[in-house]
C-alpha cells in the first residue's frame, strides 16, 4: 500500500481512526506495564533490603 501524501497515510483510505487508535492502546498498556514494573521493581528490592537488615541484625 502506497500513500501519496501524509493525510492519506493518516486516514489509511477511512481506517485510521481504527488503525491509529489500536496503536494508542497499545502504546498507552506499553506505559502503563512500564510503570508497573518499576514501581514491582522497587517494592521487591525494598523488601529485599528489609531482610537483608533484618538477617544482619540477627
Amino acid at each position: 500500500m502506497a500513500f501519496q501524501t501524509l493525510n492519506e497515510f493518516l486516514s489509511m483510505n477511512g481506517y485510521g481512526v481504527y488503525v491509529w487508535s489500536a496503536w494508542a492502546m497499545v502504546v498507552g498498556a506499553w506505559g502503563v506495564q512500564a510503570v508497573w514494573v518499576h514501581l514491582e521493581y522497587r517494592r521487591v528490592r525494598a523488601g529485599i533490603l528489609r531482610q537483608i537488615r533484618r538477617e544482619a541484625r540477627s
